[in-house]
């Protein structure tokens, strides 16, 4: 009788939902100790054994297991992964599909990966009725993922009819399919002395190490501290001709820290800072284990602000430092302060001398090789441009009351939602900063969630500010090595909170706090790829797992929220009055028309012109709003009426005049701007509509000698590209920042004393349920910037249509008469929060096939809720969406609506799975979206 050989199940990447479940393979002899849930596999798949990666979810089998011949080692139909929880057997994470066995259980291929003869590779023994396929490799040291991970895939894969691998990838950092071991980060090569100080110094003193190049690279090393490694004698090292000291062949290498990306938390007294800082940039290290561990700050002379030491999390509280936060409460007391290695350029470049010397110094024996982990933390030398940002003010009366509620729900350690409604500059961020403290004092952690990648910087500047090294920031501008090392510091625990855009939600903390979803009313928290989830919904479902607190934040809360907080499932706090005691800014409405009835034709109506004039020669600050980028929003022909589109969608081309260019903004496809119409052949091609680059031109023609900023796509397309232009305005080199919607919410700049909205209306005409709301929020959020500093702010609102209701609320600052008025139009048109709505968007390169695929799965989704006595669903039949066509592809769309959207997502589930085994789809897209943001 033969062992059993070890089993793992995995998912695998690239799969479609038709294939998408576990399956089943041997792992090799060599590899079986290795292999846990959580790790990367690479497997063979399919008929031609293509390798694709894979993630194993459980692991069974191996010595000492004997089941009877043919019988699963898994028992029919038990689960791994009780419904509804998260506490998972030690062995495995999720459950197989039923019945998924080893050979000679009648599987078909595809639910062991494909078979090959007994006794064949992989390492199975030939005593089974057959063989499975065999794992290639196992890439990772250590798993990538824990049971809490899967249990939420499980939810998402359920609720966004997304594939096992489309969910775990958002939990793991971009790149991370391509690295060699994903617990490792990046690495240089470094040197250590190989030989205690005393005996370089004794060898320098007696002459056995003469040449002056190498005796000023040892005395460099001496000078930054860098020891032997720990356990090695201090003994004296070989002749200088001589064979390499004892102990292993010179050169070796040794590795330093990796997956250790932790810093110490303390100032300089305990170690923060020390030795020589070479040209790569600052050490620092500590002794979270037996030896000490190295780390290299990539960016050269960056440092984090002096105040930004974990005293500040406490002192925030009034209360003693703890001893340290969360996970980081392992670390010793006393934190060494000699780096354990430095990289072979910098010694060099220190010393003056070639990296030939150094190398000269390894083979001799002084000097030993070490790999370095390189900490390429994002936004690492930045200062905050808030001055004052790392002091805890004092607390106006309204934030200590919202403090007072939100403490005591975030000590209970149970799962709580708040609504913070503050209006603009209320403080809400000094808020946050007290909770994620306190957090942070009970040993747990915090995720800060924000909109835009363009208010990233600004609201990581003030947690760095407050909490220096712990913060660790997420968003899609940083590179993959850098979005990798920041989520490797927040699993090894060297960071406690988390600080970024919608994909921060994921960060890999083990005991959350508290989540912080600012500016909560904001679209883009929605992804509008698979997975289609919302960052709030994948928030509240970690922080029931968690026992944290959830807290939304905004001036403008969406309706969605406030109607929950209204009915008293969300607790409401409330902010009237901004914590500098400052007024909210005047708000004017101009109307356009009768600007054009007096014959004004500019951009500008009479009263923003004179407005701008008076903020320059008080030398303040403006910002002017446009919802559009680019120099015109389309071109036409005024011979024929033809209007230049996008020969892939069916939207017109923007023009881009620093380009010279038309610009589909939905595909990204350029082309040249015609000299004659396509159609007509006429010379009659002119421009329509304007962007920020049209306003940039207008504004440096009519204010000669100002200064100007453009804040768009287009000017913040390098990595660093939000910070300049914020850093530059910050400053006050700028007299007027033109931006879109990236500008509207969040910023904080003292100076800025007007604020113009050039064209309201483009939001007001927008295709969507949710365009008042949105043109509501848009125009309160950006009037907001204004007068938050001491002098007295004003905003300026351009409209064609100055009575709409969303027009005249922003004026007032009046949320609940604009909610008030909202709600009953969403109550009568059956529109969210009275009903969830269903999007099924089917795109195909076949106008016909792809509208008779949306008639199919839209007529069994209604018949399935027909048999289940659904009289409360309403199926639309599928129509042409305002798109109609993006990168060749024809697109119809069909809504569904239903008061309950658990019940929603059932029925389109069962109808999407029902369609999959036939040919309904085939060559289809189809994408599920659940409440969506947009409906082009």
């Amino acid at each position: 009788m033969s062992h059993a050989p070890c089993i793992a199940t995995v998912v695998v990447s690239n799969a479609t939902r038709a294939f998408d479940r576990e399956y089943d393979y041997v792992v090799p002899e060599g590899l079986a100790g290795r292999a846990k849930p959580g790790m990367r596999a690479f497997a063979p798949f399919g008929a031609r054994n293509a390798a694709r990666v894979a993630i194993i979810v459980a692991v069974r089998g191996g010595p000492g297991a004997l089941p009877p011949e043919g019988e699963s080692l898994l028992p029919e139909g038990d689960s791994l992964l009780p419904k509804g929880g998260s506490m998972l057997p030690e062995q495995g994470i999720l459950p197989p599909e039923r019945g998924a066995s080893l050979a000679g259980s009648g599987l078909p291929p595809a639910e062991t990966g494909g078979r090959i003869e007994a006794g064949g590779s992989g390492g199975a023994p030939g005593a089974w009725h057959g063989a499975m396929k065999a794992l290639l490799s196992l890439p990772d040291s250590e798993p990538l993922l824990d049971s809490r991970d899967f249990a939420l895939a499980a939810h998402m894969r359920d609720k966004y009819m997304c594939t096992w691998f489309e969910a775990l990838s958002c939990m793991l950092p971009k790149g991370w399919d391509r690295e060699a071991d994903g617990a490792s980060g990046r690495t240089v090569m470094g040197v250590r002395l190989a030989a205690g100080p005393g005996a370089v110094r004794d060898a320098i003193d007696a002459g056995r190490i003469a040449r002056a190049q190498q005796i000023r690279v040892l005395e460099y090393m001496l000078a930054a501290g860098c020891e032997p490694a720990q356990g090695e004698q201090s003994g004296q090292a070989g002749e200088w001709a001589g064979a390499p000291k004892q102990g292993g062949p010179a050169g070796a290498v040794g590795q330093l820290a990796l997956g250790q990306l932790d810093e110490p938390t303390g100032g300089p007294e305990q170690g923060g800072q020390a030795g020589a800082s070479g040209q790569s940039g600052e050490w620092a290290a500590h002794g979270a284990q037996a030896g000490a561990h190295g780390q290299l700050d990539e960016q050269a002379g960056a440092s984090d602000p002096p105040a930004a030491t974990g005293e500040s999390v406490p002192a925030a509280l009034g209360e003693s430092a703890p001893a340290a936060p969360g996970e980081l409460a392992a670390r010793p007391a006393t934190v060494p302060a000699r780096p354990a290695a430095v990289p072979v350029r910098d010694a060099a470049a220190e010393a003056g001398v070639s990296a030939g010397v150094v190398d000269t110094l390894v083979r001799a024996g002084w000097l030993e090789r070490a790999s370095i982990a390189v900490d390429r933390r994002p936004g690492r030398g930045r200062r905050c441009a808030a001055p004052g940002a790392s002091e805890a003010p004092v607390p106006s009366a309204e934030q200590a009351r919202a403090l007072e509620y939100a403490s005591e729900r975030l000590e209970a350690r149970e799962f709580s939602e708040i609504l913070l409604h503050g209006v603009t500059g209320s403080g809400k961020t000094e808020v946050y900063m007290r909770l994620a403290a306190q957090a942070l004092a009970m040993g747990r952690q915090a995720i800060v969630l924000v909109p835009e990648i363009s208010l990233t910087p600004q609201m990581a500047d003030r947690f760095r500010a407050r909490f220096g090294k712990l913060v660790a920031i997420f968003h899609s501008r940083l590179s993959d090595g850098e979005r990798g090392d920041e989520w490797r510091r927040v699993r090894s625990g060297g960071a406690a909170i988390a600080v970024g855009a919608r994909s921060a939600v994921f960060a890999p903390f083990r005991d959350i706090g508290l989540v912080v979803i600012d500016e909560e009313h904001e679209s883009s928290y929605k992804s509008e790829m698979s997975p289609r989830y919302h960052a709030g919904e994948i928030a509240r479902f970690r922080c029931r797992e968690h026992g944290a607190l959830l807290m939304y934040g905004s001036a403008t809360p969406s309706v969605d929220t406030y109607f929950l907080a209204e009915q008293g499932k969300i607790r409401l706090l409330e902010m009237t009055g901004r914590a500098n005691s400052s007024r909210l800014p005047d708000v004017t409405v101009t109307d356009m028309r009768d600007e054009l009835r007096s014959g004004n034709r500019s951009i500008f109506g009479r009263p923003l012109e004179a407005a701008i004039r008076e903020s320059l020669a008080a030398k303040k600050q403006a910002i002017l709003f446009m919802n559009r980028r680019g120099y015109a929003s389309f071109m036409l022909c005024r011979d024929c009426g033809y209007i230049v589109t996008c020969r892939e969608c069916s939207v017109s081309y923007t023009y881009h005049q620093d380009r010279n260019r038309l610009v589909c903004h939905y595909c990204g496809l350029t082309a040249p701007v015609p000299s004659a119409c396509p159609a007509c052949g006429g010379g009659s091609v002119r421009q329509f509509g304007m962007g920020t680059e049209r306003v940039e031109e207008e504004v440096r023609k009519a204010f000669a000698g100002c200064t100007v900023i453009r804040m768009d796509r287009d000017t913040t397309s390098g990595k660093d590209g939000h910070a300049k232009v914020l850093d530059e305005f910050a400053r006050k080199k700028i007299d007027i920042l033109i931006g879109t919607q990236m500008i509207a919410k969040g910023h904080d700049f003292p100076d800025v004393t007007l604020v113009g909205v050039l064209a309201a209306d483009s939001i007001l005409n927008f295709n969507d349920y949710r365009a008042a709301e949105r043109a509501f929020q848009l125009l309160t959020q950006v009037s907001g910037r204004s007068g938050r500093g001491a002098a007295p702010g004003r905003a300026i609102i351009q409209t064609y249509n100055p009575d709409h209701y969303s027009v005249r609320m922003a004026r007032e600052h009046d949320y609940k008469g604009f909610y008030r008025q909202e709600i009953i139009a969403r109550r009568e048109l059956l529109y969210p929060p009275f009903n969830a709505i269903g999007a099924i968007l089917a795109s195909g390169r076949d106008d016909a096939a792809t509208r008779r695929a949306a008639e199919a799965l839209c007529g069994r989704i209604g018949a399935i809720g027909a048999a289940r006595g659904e009289t409360a669903l309403t199926v639309l039949a599928p129509m042409r969406p305002p798109i109609a066509k993006v990168r060749e592809k024809y697109r119809w769309r069909s809504i569904l609506k239903h008061p309950d959207a658990e019940a929603l997502e059932s029925l389109i589930r069962e109808a999407l799975d029902g369609c999959l085994g036939g040919r309904e789809l085939k060559n289809v897209d189809v994408s599920i979206d659940i409440n969506p943001f947009s409906m082009m």
